[in-house]
């Protein structure tokens, strides 16, 4: 959440700035409207605000980060990703992060802090995989 008011304050912050004080304002503005630069840096702050309130709005309902409905693993955090449980060979998880090995030989780790019980939650995962 943190993250998202951050980049959102930065984002109005340089759209609402003073035009006319310090070497910012000539870099971001033409004495009219936004230079170029100044739109990719407002560009800039608005996405990350939006990836960021994907994250906020998912913690703030209660939603999990990793979710699995039998025929996929889902995670939620960035980057977002979506493994189909037949694809996958092992699942090995700590604390911190779980690495899942693909039958293709590749292996994606996921981010698993948000996770309440990771353990716990892998324990039934490995039952579907094995």
């Amino acid at each position: 959440m943190a993250c998202f008011l951050v980049c959102a304050f930065a984002a109005v912050f340089v759209f609402s700035g003073e035009e006319s004080i310090g070497r910012t304002s000539r870099l971001l503005y033409s004495g009219e409207d936004l230079t170029a630069f100044g739109l990719v840096i407002f560009g800039i702050g608005m996405i990350g605000a939006g990836l960021f309130s994907v994250f906020s709005f998912r913690a703030v309902l209660g939603l999990p980060a990793i979710l699995s409905d039998g025929e996929y693993l889902r995670s939620y955090t960035f980057p977002f990703s979506s493994t189909p449980i037949s694809e996958i060979e092992t699942l090995e998880s700590t604390s911190k992060d779980a690495e899942v090995r693909l039958k293709d030989g590749s292996v994606r780790k996921i981010n698993v802090r948000m996770v309440r019980d990771p353990e716990l939650f892998f324990d039934g995962l490995n039952l579907t995989v094995g």
